[in-house]
């Protein structure tokens, strides 16, 4: 089965690749990623949202997270947002990413989702995922920036 519904038994497995993808985020810059905290976020998303996996040769070489919310601007409109995307590089242009985004579209539908949300993060200087995503019918909605407001590494709480 190359993707399916993720099961305790594999975050583990999603947190290590979290970590690998945190790794090449902007973000990294600002705040060290912590495989524990990572591994308690993915639990908790997997409590109240889903995470789905891809598997080749048995392997999980991939996963999308991804959770319900209503809209700031009326919460009464439900939109499916994806967390994070990945797929180990060496499984990348294969279909199995695409099949973890299908795998979401039917969730966020089951779910009642009036919209998803997904993101097109910069990974070494590249978006990866955009022209997937657009050739797919998604369109850009908005962009996100970032900017360091201290010099100081975040020194975050960790979450119990």
């Amino acid at each position: 089965m190359p993707v399916r519904p993720a099961t305790k038994a594999d975050l583990p497995t999603i947190a290590g690749m979290g970590s690998s993808f945190f790794g090449h985020t902007r973000y990294a810059r600002f705040v060290q990623a912590d495989e524990a905290q990572i591994l308690y976020t993915f639990e908790r998303i997997l409590e109240h949202g889903a995470v789905f996996v891809a598997e080749i040769d048995g392997r999980v070489v991939g996963f999308i997270a991804c959770v319900m919310h209503g809209a700031w601007f009326d919460p009464s409109f439900r939109i499916a947002i994806e967390t994070s995307w990945w797929m180990h590089p060496d499984a990348r242009g294969r279909p199995e990413g695409v099949r973890l985004l299908f795998a979401f579209e039917r969730w966020a539908k089951e779910q009642g989702a009036n919209a998803i949300c997904m993101s097109d993060i910069r990974l070494d200087e590249e978006s990866p995922a955009g022209d997937i995503l657009e050739r797919l019918g998604y369109q850009v909605s908005e962009r996100t920036f970032i900017k360091e407001l201290t010099n100081a590494r975040h020194d975050h709480q960790k979450a119990p």
